[in-house]
């Protein structure tokens, strides 16, 4: 409850065109940690044209299963999601192959707002109040 996750767009569309098939408990042989199984899923899935970092040390260890076909990019998603976990996927241009990254969260000393201000009191709502009437929204339409 007291966490805010912040995200941003990557190339996970890639994610995706391929389709996890469903698999059982037992089908990769191990427990393991949900990034080193989201490795285990790319790397079965799109190791022909992906490179998979190896996976952080990161949650508990457990075993998956998953019982419907559905696209890889939300399957990777579900099981990160119970790590607290998310992915990134980029293009290495050196190498040129995309890259498998799994990300773990970042804690930091960041205060968002202050406790008991409302959205009035705080200066980021001020400044970006200036911006509302400036700029393109504030340029007088003309007719030819």
């Amino acid at each position: 409850n007291d966490r805010v996750v912040i995200s941003g767009k990557t190339m996970n569309y890639i994610l995706e065109k391929r389709i996890c098939m469903p698999f059982s408990r037992n089908e990769f042989g191990e427990e393991m940690t949900a990034p080193e199984m989201a490795t285990k899923l790319v790397q079965k899935y799109c190791g022909d044209f992906m490179e998979v970092e190896s996976a952080p040390v990161f949650g508990e260890v457990r075993k998956f299963a998953r019982y419907e076909a559905r696209p890889l990019s939300e399957i990777v998603g579900e099981i990160l999601a119970t790590a607290d976990c998310g992915h990134l996927v980029k293009f290495n241009t050196d190498e040129k192959k995309w890259q498998f990254v799994c990300v773990t969260p970042e804690y930091t000393d960041i205060v968002l707002s202050k406790p008991d201000n409302s959205l009035e009191n705080c200066d980021y709502a001020r400044s970006t109040d200036h911006y509302a009437g400036c700029g393109i929204y504030n340029s007088e339409t003309s007719y030819v």
